[in-house]
């Protein structure tokens, strides 16, 4: 298969479309995930401790536990 069958494949613009979905969905996800902590949850700083941890924290897990279930999921 040389590289201009790919690109008359139909099933590869499918893929290209759903993995472009799945990135901007992520994306979407984890920044509207900070928002929600910040003003639903009240993970909010003080003098000390400008930022809360778990504005990180969470979104990091979130992320590592996905990407762990995608690994070994299949």
């Amino acid at each position: 298969m040389s590289k201009t069958d790919w690109l008359k494949s139909g099933k590869f613009y499918i893929f290209a479309m759903v993995f472009a979905l799945g990135r901007v969905l992520i994306s979407v996800n984890n920044t509207c995930m900070a928002f929600y902590l910040i003003y639903d949850a009240g993970y909010k700083g003080d003098k000390e401790n400008p930022t809360s941890v778990y504005l990180a924290i969470i979104p990091f897990v979130t992320y590592l536990s996905a990407s762990i279930f995608c690994l070994y999921g299949q």
